[in-house]
């Protein structure tokens, strides 16, 4: 499977939950409605994910922005501690809520009887967790060029860029494990938890 069919098999799992969530309530439901919803849908989501960027972004750039060069320092050291912890939080909410939610629509189960080799299902979940965290995923850059900016340093910038990454990808992980957790005590097949962690794993 190339990434561009990971892609494709994403876009019909966002049009299947959209298709899901309506359904019991608008019994009319038809094509041009369901599209309808899935671009409201994505503009929604969008704006919340673009609301939730710029309030991590105001909350650790001005700091830096504003300190006095005496102060610059603290101020960038304090600054990363936060970007850190906070990109590490958003991502592992988002990344649990969009793990557990593959499951729980069923959505696994389905990829799971199709036949989809472990590197398939790899592309498939990790496109799928690319796609929610896509905005977050902008959050690093950017505060990286205001590090190196205020600093006058271009290795900061990489430094201020590798730090944000190393929290995304640590959240990654942490969310991944707790979902596996989670679905084991829920009695999932042993055969899914295998192949869904060597998937993650392989990915990284």
């Amino acid at each position: 499977m190339r990434w561009e069919e990971a892609w494709r098999v994403v876009g019909v799992l966002d049009r299947e939950a959209v298709y899901g969530a309506h359904r019991g309530s608008d019994p009319t439901l038809d094509e041009l409605k369901l599209l309808r919803l899935m671009r409201w849908s994505k503009t929604v989501s969008l704006l919340e994910n673009l609301v939730a960027v710029l309030l991590v972004l105001l909350m650790i750039c001005p700091p830096v922005l504003l300190a006095s060069p005496v102060e610059l320092g603290e101020a960038v050291r304090g600054a990363t501690m936060l970007y850190n912890v906070l990109l590490f939080m958003l991502v592992f909410m988002v990344c649990s809520t969009s793990t557990l939610a593959l499951q729980e629509l069923g959505y696994l189960k389905v990829l799971l009887q199709l036949p989809l080799g472990p590197e398939d299902l790899k592309k498939v979940v990790m496109a799928y967790l690319i796609h929610e965290v896509a905005p977050i995923l902008f959050i690093p850059p950017a505060y990286a060029v205001v590090v190196a900016e205020r600093l006058a340093s271009i290795p900061a910038f990489f430094l201020a860029l590798a730090y944000g990454y190393a929290s995304i990808s640590l959240a990654l992980v942490a969310s991944i494990s707790l979902s596996m957790v989670l679905w084991k005590k829920r009695g999932l097949v042993k055969g899914l938890r295998s192949k869904l962690m060597r998937a993650f794993w392989n990915s990284l």
